[in-house]
């Protein structure tokens, strides 16, 4: 009896102890991106380099966000892979108007299905009238981000440069390579060395255009919606361009309200302006506005209606989302055939109560004789 009793205690105790042994898929610490460049509280203007590092895991998807001063967030892109761990990503700062902003990366990983989030790194944006297409934001970068300024032309042995931008000659001989002396020495979050960046590539360069949605509403406003194209690079790789006019050197905001996906962008001195997404969307219709702060005003055109075709499904993408647009042609093809088998079916019926109208009156006709 007491054999049984113990066997019993036991074996509740191991009841009891056992949840605290099992695991679960999110209780396994998960690969989290990290920003180490900018730094955070960094000052910025131009187009700058973001660069996200992670782990090595398999990365579905690398996208980079900003929020705004009044809490709104804007979806600056989706980060490129380069040299295995590293993720860049250009952000032309002139597209939002200044002010502070933070800067935060989205990791999908193990195909898509988790998503893990990045620290929020506080900077501010700081653009003159008078920028240059490029800039170093400030305070002085670490060596990771001096590594990410690849325009910057190379100095010849024994000049050093200043943190205001002035080359000076160095009375010594100074071998090996430059020091420059006003860069403070700063941790870097990442162990291993950065990768070297890329010049930036215009994606639309080259590209294609696969199909091409045009609006005809709103043309008599100032700030429109002209027109979606579908396109695919030199390298294969597809994207939505938008395609329209505002105030000139005016801030533009896109918003897809289905998705929901806010972007901004920046007006030429004509006004003109394009935006390319590489971020799939969701397969069906969506709904697109535009919008321009002007005055202390905002001026907001829409809706823009279009929709994405379903992709194939797949363990990476289980929704299919994709960046295939579905052609207004076709649409217009499908209400054109919808509207002649309507107009078939109706005449069909018309004929058939025509005739089922005259044979009731013959018979009238033979009953009276």
């Amino acid at each position: 009896m007491k054999k049984i009793w113990f066997i019993l205690v036991i074996g509740l105790f191991g009841l009891g102890l056992f949840p605290l042994k099992t695991f679960s898929q999110d209780s396994i610490t998960q690969p989290t991106p990290q920003i180490i460049h900018p730094q955070a509280n960094s000052t910025l203007s131009g187009t700058i380099v973001i660069e996200i590092y992670i782990i090595p895991t398999v990365v579905y998807q690398m996208d980079v966000y900003a929020l705004t001063p009044n809490s709104s967030r804007i979806y600056i892109g989706t980060a490129n892979q380069e040299g295995g761990t590293y993720f860049i990503k250009y952000w032309n700062t002139a597209s939002v108007v200044n002010g502070g902003y933070q800067l935060w990366a989205e990791a999908k990983i193990e195909g898509g299905q988790i998503t893990t989030y990045s620290q929020k790194v506080p900077v501010t944006i700081a653009n003159q009238t008078s920028t240059t297409p490029r800039s170093t934001p400030t305070p002085a970068p670490s060596p990771t981000a001096t590594a990410l300024t690849t325009e910057t032309p190379a100095q010849d042995e024994g000049t050093v440069v200043s943190q205001e931008g002035e080359a000076t000659q160095n009375k010594e001989e100074v071998t090996g390579t430059p020091v420059t002396a006003s860069t403070p020495k700063t941790e870097i979050p990442v162990p291993t060395p950065s990768l070297t960046v890329p010049p930036e590539e215009n994606i639309l360069d080259s590209s294609k255009i696969i199909n091409t949605l045009s609006f005809d509403i709103f043309q008599d406003q100032i700030v429109r919606l002209e027109k979606i194209e579908a396109r695919v690079s030199a390298k294969n790789q597809k994207f939505l361009n938008f395609v329209g006019k505002a105030y000139p050197q005016s801030s533009v905001t896109i918003t897809i309200n289905s998705q929901p996906l806010v972007m901004s962008v920046q007006t030429d001195a004509q006004g003109n302006w394009t935006y390319t997404l590489e971020k799939p969307l969701e397969p069906g219709k969506h709904e697109t506005y535009v919008e321009v702060e002007r005055d202390g005003k905002m001026e907001k055109n829409g809706p823009y209606p279009f929709t994405i075709a379903k992709a194939q499904a797949s363990p990476e993408n289980p929704n299919g989302e994709s960046l295939e647009l579905v052609s207004s042609a076709n649409k217009a093809i499908i209400n054109y055939i919808y509207l002649v088998s309507l107009a078939i079916v109706v005449a069909i019926l018309v004929i058939a109560i025509i005739y089922l109208f005259r044979k009731k009156n013959r018979l009238k006709g033979g009953n009276n004789v």
